[in-house]
């Protein structure tokens, strides 16, 4: 039998750890989040559940069992523990103990999962010792088959409370409520859990809860569930026959109960399936063919009015190369108009040019040689003049600055 334990240490938060047989304690995956228990209406609170793996072995989930050991901030640490094992008989009275002799089994645990100064862990277990505490208390009951479930009740929830409310005053004189077992009842769980055949095709066989909920139970698909307290629409179910389980539909979700179904129709829906393969083939072809005639004649459409929307445009083209020719054609005699404005333009350039020549020519005055020389020779002198006279003056300049100085006794 596989064990896995969910606890804390004294430092780190909740986690689970897998039990070997060789004593020693690992990490394990974390089991809540499982398809079979992440359904299960779980609320801090003791629980027993038994269920069935999809590998079709069992599982005992015991959840929120008091431990005596407190963490750093002085809380109650819970144990739960998860068996699974193949061996129907010894799940069924292990969850009998969990549910009739809590106390008495819940000490043996404590006593064998106690705190250490182990820093990985904080705690340590033994799965030895687990092992030999659950089988020393297994001998209390005996599992016998003597009834058989009821194949029409393998389609139903069944469900009810098993505790007997009722109050009582304290040394205060306080009202309390305190529960005990519904006698009815609890020979009913009992031969649930050592004497009926388990039903089939479900995942989750049997569930204990201090809190149960209508919704809980058709959620989960409980085949029997029992609760200390019911809500008020699964106590209303109830209450209308006391001595016996309520009752409600479980949905059709089980893929062995469809399987089974299409075991008892397998000739019918064989014919349905190749009606089916033969006639779906054919109207998908007729679909296709559809889908591309209509593709095809919205294509047609297109080409057509593209076709005429060009002839409009060809014809617009027409008209305006028409009306660009013309146009040329004024361009072309504007620009032979210029060119012959341009050559009279220069004919009669070049005749001005020439009456300018003549005009010069009849205007410039005719000097002769002995005059040039005699030009020539006047400028000379009056250049020469020019020079003395400078001469002269920077010579009278000198004389006067010199005159100046000797009368002032320089």
């Amino acid at each position: 039998m596989k064990i896995y334990l969910n606890t804390r240490s004294f430092d780190n938060d909740y986690q689970w750890f897998k039990m070997a047989e060789d004593n020693t304690i690992s990490i394990s995956k974390n089991w809540w989040h499982i398809k079979e228990i992440s359904k299960l209406p779980l609320n801090d609170e003791f629980s027993v559940t038994i269920g069935k793996l999809e590998n079709d072995e069992l599982f005992l989930l015991a959840t929120d069992v008091q431990s005596n050991r407190l963490d750093n901030k002085n809380r109650e640490i819970n144990n739960s523990f998860l068996f699974i094992s193949s061996d129907e008989i010894i799940l069924r009275k292990l969850a009998t103990l969990f549910l009739f002799n809590n106390e008495e089994l819940v000490d043996k645990l404590n006593f064998i999962i106690s705190d250490s100064q182990d820093e990985k862990l904080g705690f340590v277990a033994e799965y030895v010792q687990i092992m030999f505490a659950i089988e020393t208390m297994l001998d209390i009951y005996d599992v016998k088959f003597e009834f058989d479930v009821n194949v029409n009740e393998q389609q139903r929830c069944r469900f009810g409370e098993i505790f007997t409310q009722y109050e009582v005053k304290d040394e205060n004189n306080e009202i309390l409520t305190e529960y005990q077992f519904n006698p009815v009842f609890e020979f009913k769980l009992k031969r649930f859990l050592l004497s009926e055949i388990f039903p089939e095709n479900v995942e989750i066989i049997f569930s204990y809860f201090s809190y149960l909920t209508l919704q809980d139970i058709e959620e989960a698909q409980i085949s029997l569930a029992v609760g200390k307290i019911l809500d008020k629409f699964a106590h209303n179910l109830f209450i209308k026959n006391p001595e016996e389980w309520a009752k409600i539909d479980m949905k059709e979700n089980s893929f062995k109960r469809i399987q089974s179904v299409f075991s008892k129709f397998q000739s019918e829906i064989i014919s349905i399936i190749l009606v089916l393969a033969i006639f779906i083939p054919l109207v998908l072809s007729y679909i296709n063919l559809s889908t591309k005639n209509i593709e095809f004649e919205t294509e047609k459409n297109l080409l057509i009015s593209e076709k005429e929307s060009l002839k409009v445009q060809n014809t617009n083209l027409a008209k305006q190369i028409q009306e660009f020719n013309v146009s040329i054609s004024k361009y072309n005699n504007s620009i032979q108009n210029l060119e012959d404005e341009l050559f009279t333009s220069q004919q009669e350039n070049q005749n001005l040019s020439a009456k300018l020549d003549k005009l010069s020519e009849l205007q410039t005055p005719q000097i002769s040689n002995s005059s040039k020389k005699a030009l020539v020779k006047c400028q000379s002198e009056k250049q020469r003049e020019i020079t003395q006279r400078k001469k002269l003056a920077i010579g009278y300049k000198w004389y006067k600055n010199k005159y100046q100085k000797c009368r002032k006794g320089q």
